[in-house]
């Protein structure tokens, strides 16, 4: 026996059909996020990106089959059953207003927002869907998200804060 032997791959879900739709095309899209999701199985249905041409290039690269043109199209198609939003902060609070009003689950890539109003709305607007997501954080003890802990100069804005970054998934 390995005295050193650590369980410490990810247990993946029995179920890898789920139509996972993809909002974003840029870097972590493209070197993290389909290549885990190409390894693990997973069932990439469409993507949208602002930038077309940045969509249908990773479409192409990854044999995605569907790129949309609009955030609209990609919520209301059947054939996706959550979606993956990794753009710019900036962009998360419409976006998950509307994965959120078509019902999806969806995980969202950190950082959730550049300040704490609008996290705060953010989190509302995941929460008024009555079930709970998850913000990508494996990095939450790396120094760079340490500053982090500085968004909030008072109590309740940390606990909003804390909340927007331990949103976890139902």
């Amino acid at each position: 026996m390995n005295p050193i032997a650590l369980d410490h791959l990810p247990v993946l879900p029995g179920r890898r059909d789920y139509g996972i739709g993809i909002c974003g095309a840029g870097g972590i899209v493209n070197d993290a996020h389909l290549p885990a999701y190409r390894k693990a199985g997973f069932n990439v249905a469409g993507i949208f990106d602002a930038r077309r041409e940045a969509a249908e290039r990773t479409a192409a690269r990854f044999e995605i089959p569907r790129v949309f043109d609009s955030l609209e199209q990609l919520v209301a198609d059947r054939r996706v059953d959550v979606v993956d939003i990794a753009v710019p902060a900036t962009e998360n609070l419409g976006i998950v207003e509307a994965v959120s009003a078509a019902g999806k689950p969806m995980l969202i890539q950190k950082p959730l927002a550049e300040d704490y109003e609008t996290a705060r709305r953010t989190v509302e607007a995941i929460t008024r869907r009555g079930k709970e997501e998850i913000v990508v954080v494996e990095c939450i003890y790396c120094k760079g998200q340490k500053r982090v802990s500085r968004w909030g100069e008072r109590k309740e804005e940390r606990l909003w804060l804390l909340k927007a970054l331990l949103i976890r998934s139902n």
